[in-house]
């Protein structure tokens, strides 16, 4: 397999790039817009394998049916948008159990266990972008949560991460003194990092074009042509592309893709929302989780970020004004002052989401040469390294030292 055609240019599909190119591969990269402009762009840029957690887990069905009625909830499920959705969302709910959320916990740290060593190798290898490595700092307005976080947070020590570091109030706001005195505590996982989104896709973008990866944006893939078992070129607004191995890492559109191949991936649009200030009034040292919103600030070079939220309202990329509302109350209620800046740009993106909260990672069948990567919700921005050097290990070499099947698509075409 000499030449590789990677269809999507967001995280996931320049990091599978990435992989393939390293293994030697000709590659080339179709988008049917920018790279890096969809649903990383606006991300708060974790990078944390302590927050493998799937999003269906015990007790959400009740508080999701709740929320459901209130638009600026942490998880909103737009009424009007359920004939589109309910499928996806039974399926989503049958999941909210001990059982499954334990087995994908599992899985997803072992997936993200080397996410910390293959950023530093992006370093090494020459990859120039914006990252920060003081930890990521959970911040809690009542102990009840605080108690519930540290138990899920602690199970990630089995897995070589650091164990959760909990703070009493005085040193929660000794580390970030900008945070309200109605903090009663934090927990500090120190090895965590975050990123700035876009300098990480314009980084590995000029990596992979010094390196001779062709790059086509603004080039829409309108058809497969395959003989046998085998795909063997895409046409696309840029003209026919041959290639010997084929990747779909288009995002939710990855699902339009792999219908056009004869596979069903059950993805759905989950939007993201976020707010980003410039030159700031308040500084932060530390990334902050705001425990009860699942709110998260990042702090950059001239900017801070809030985002968050989770919202099911089929695929549109309306910015919904109460949803950032909600984000700048979060902030509100844990800060110490109102958070301002020079400038405030508001973002939506829509995160491909699968309804047992797993990525899909591996063949698609029916083809022995089309390869899938997509579905990793709000954690594309972490998880693209190590899902890259997956789906390279089962393009290329054939296995994998990481157990791929709870990531086969075969779990959903079967």
């Amino acid at each position: 397999m000499g030449r590789a055609v990677v269809v999507g240019a967001g995280m996931v599909g320049l990091h599978a790039a990435y992989a393939l190119r390293r293994r030697g591969l000709e590659v080339t990269v179709v988008d049917k817009g920018e790279a890096g402009m969809a649903c990383s762009f606006g991300n708060a840029g974790l990078v944390c394998p302590s927050l493998s957690a799937p999003l269906p887990a015990p007790g959400l069905v009740g508080r999701s049916l709740r929320w459901m009625l209130q638009r600026d909830s942490p998880l909103y499920i737009k009424p009007g948008a359920l004939p589109e959705t309910l499928g996806w969302l039974l399926a989503f709910w049958r999941h909210c159990n001990a059982q499954d959320y334990s087995q994908g916990l599992l899985a997803m740290l072992g997936l993200n266990q080397r996410t910390l060593s293959l950023y530093d190798m992006l370093t090494a290898d020459g990859v120039e972008f914006e990252m920060h490595r003081q930890g990521l700092l959970f911040a809690f307005t009542r102990e009840g949560d605080l108690v519930s976080e540290l138990d899920e947070l602690r199970e990630v020590a089995q897995f070589g991460l650091p164990a959760p570091q909990v703070l009493a109030r005085a040193e929660v706001l000794a580390e970030e003194p900008n945070l309200s005195d109605r903090v009663v505590g934090g927990i500090l996982l120190p090895a965590e990092r975050h990123v700035e989104p876009h300098s990480l896709s314009r980084g590995m973008v000029r990596w992979l074009a010094a390196r001779g990866v062709d790059l086509r944006q603004q080039s829409e893939v309108q058809a497969f042509e395959h003989k046998g078992d085998a795909v063997v070129a895409v046409q696309t607004a840029s003209g026919r592309i041959e290639g010997d191995l084929f990747v779909l890492a288009a995002g939710i559109w990855t699902r339009r893709l792999a219908a056009m191949l004869g596979s069903h991936l059950p993805i759905q649009a989950g939007k993201g929302y976020s707010l980003s200030l410039s030159s700031p009034n308040l500084q932060f040292r530390h990334a902050l989780y705001l425990a009860g919103t699942k709110v998260v600030l990042s702090p950059y070079e001239d900017t801070v970020r809030l985002a968050g939220t989770m919202e099911f309202s089929g695929m549109n990329a309306r910015l919904d004004t109460v949803r950032l509302d909600g984000l700048r109350s979060a902030a509100r209620n844990y800060l110490r002052e109102e958070l301002r800046g020079a400038t405030e740009s508001a973002w939506t993106g829509m995160r491909p989401m699968t309804p047992d909260g797993l990525p899909i990672i591996g063949r698609l069948p029916r083809y022995r040469n089309v390869f899938v990567s997509t579905g990793h919700g709000a954690n594309g921005i972490f998880m693209s390294p190590t899902s890259g050097e997956l789906l390279a290990d089962l393009a290329v070499d054939g296995e994998s030292a990481i157990d791929p099947t709870p990531f086969d698509p075969v779990r959903f075409t079967a």
